[in-house]
């Protein structure tokens, strides 16, 4: 079965969210058939789970009584958590989920159900030989189990890396033309490397009540969100991330757990302002490459046969060029209304199975 992971940095979405940027975000999630959502830059009025009932100046609330009944017929689910460090006291994640898949729970003594729920992750130690600081945001962790495949699980990192050296700064621009200092640069990449090097690995050899550990095969971990990193290419300009392959050690199977970063092209839109506007038109462009998907290329995509080559998932990561298929191509009704980035889509299908020497 295929499962598409979506993730967009919806721009300091709060309670004055236009109807028109409730409807496009709706109508991205329709037409791309995304299963799960992870939302950046969201600003909600209540932490944990929403419903569509929950309060109409609550954008997550507006979005799931938007999006009505899922394919199966069920109510979409959502839940927002904001991180103690937030720049503001309602500055959060998200995630929202249709009924393809739910989260994971276990049956207490009582009978009742314990449910775990996504939340901050704030367990994590730092390298004070690297020079390592805490992150402004912590991420956003969620663990989700396709209802077709009950052993299966999602696990999902849904991060937003600092833009400035000030946490106190917001962040609503995308490097537009700025020079960056060596300081600002580092902190970002420090705060990748936390997340890469040391959430990541942590969470993803992380066993659960009784789960079977079998090689780990059944547990998929990605990190996804704004990073305010690119992936080094031509058409990119600095800050990079420190390294696009990193090997975090070896997972319980024994193989190294070898992390790639992954998304080919630009997502992001520069400010408009009246004395660029103009320009701006003529230009018509995405700026930089700041919205990623990492994850274990050993875990998602082999699994050691006896002729020596590898059998795994299919995955793809993708930017969804909504200005133009959406916005009819108007970056500055889209920078205006809608977002400074564009959402992305991590796609991958457990039962096509591909073969590599």
């Amino acid at each position: 079965m295929s499962y598409r992971i979506g993730s967009f940095n919806v721009h300091n979405m709060g309670a004055n969210a236009s109807e028109e940027k409730i409807d496009f975000i709706v109508k991205i999630i329709k037409s791309q058939k995304f299963d799960i959502v992870a939302l950046q830059e969201v600003f909600c009025n209540k932490r944990g789970m929403i419903d569509e009932k929950s309060c109409n100046a609550n954008p997550i609330s507006s979005i799931i009584r938007k999006l009505g009944l899922d394919s199966n017929g069920k109510k979409w689910k959502a839940y927002f958590d904001v991180p103690k460090q937030s720049r503001d006291a309602k500055e959060g994640y998200a995630f929202i989920w249709n009924s393809s898949v739910h989260l994971p729970s276990v049956k207490l003594s009582d009978g009742s159900y314990r449910v775990f729920y996504p939340r901050i992750y704030n367990q994590y130690k730092l390298e004070k030989s690297e020079n390592q600081v805490d992150l402004v945001r912590n991420p956003l962790y969620g663990r989700f189990i396709p209802e077709s495949q009950p052993k299966m699980e999602f696990r999902i990192i849904n991060t937003h890396i600092r833009f400035s050296k000030d946490a106190g700064k917001n962040s609503d621009n995308t490097d537009d033309d700025i020079e960056l200092d060596i300081g600002t640069v580092k902190m970002r990449q420090n705060e990748f490397n936390i997340i890469a090097k040391t959430i990541y690995p942590k969470l993803a050899e992380k066993i659960y009540g009784t789960q079977d550990v079998g090689g780990l095969g059944a547990f998929y971990t990605i990190m996804l969100g704004d990073y305010n990193l690119n992936l080094n290419r031509k058409w990119t300009k600095s800050p990079y991330i420190p390294a696009e392959f990193i090997v975090v050690g070896k997972g319980h199977d024994g193989k190294e757990v070898k992390l790639q970063t992954f998304n080919e092209g630009l997502t992001t839109i520069k400010r408009v302002t009246p004395e660029n506007e103009q320009d701006y038109i003529n230009m018509q462009k995405y700026n930089n490459n700041f919205d990623h998907v990492t994850y274990d290329t050993v875990r998602f995509a082999s699994v050691s046969i006896e002729d020596g080559s590898y059998t795994g998932i299919k995955c793809s990561t993708k930017k969804i060029d909504v200005v133009r298929n959406y916005d009819k191509n108007d970056f500055v009704h889209y920078r205006k209304n809608i977002s400074d980035h564009i959402p992305i889509c991590f796609e991958f299908d457990n039962n096509h199975v591909i073969e590599r020497k």
